[in-house]
């Protein structure tokens, strides 16, 4: 089955703003976790085989933030599973989060 990712961006948002509004537009709470690889704290939620992933556009040690093609994204929401799932939430995030606006899409 083919996969996808997108990735989403917003700019302005506190990450905390952002998992609020993507917890209410989904219904289901967003789990807290720390990582040094994306930035410190972030937030992950599982939903109809979609792996969802909120995080800061955070400065890397080279000096650029993590998506350099999107400086003006201070908040990035990553969605990752089946293609049809991820169309499926992609719609979802795109009429429920005005915020958030679609950054990248690629299969494999």
């Amino acid at each position: 089955m083919t996969k996808k990712s997108n990735l989403f961006g917003a700019p302005l948002l506190e990450l905390d703003a952002a998992r609020s509004a993507v917890e209410r537009a989904l219904g289901r709470p967003m789990e807290l976790h720390e990582s040094a690889y994306r930035g410190g704290d972030y937030f992950r939620l599982e939903k109809t085989g979609v792996k969802l992933v909120l995080q800061t556009n955070f400065m890397e040690d080279d000096g650029e933030v993590a998506e350099a093609e999107y400086p003006d994204a201070d908040v990035l929401l990553y969605l990752d599973g089946d293609s049809n799932d991820v169309d499926e939430m992609a719609a979802l995030v795109t009429a429920r989060l005005s915020s958030f606006k679609l950054l990248r899409t690629s299969t494999y």
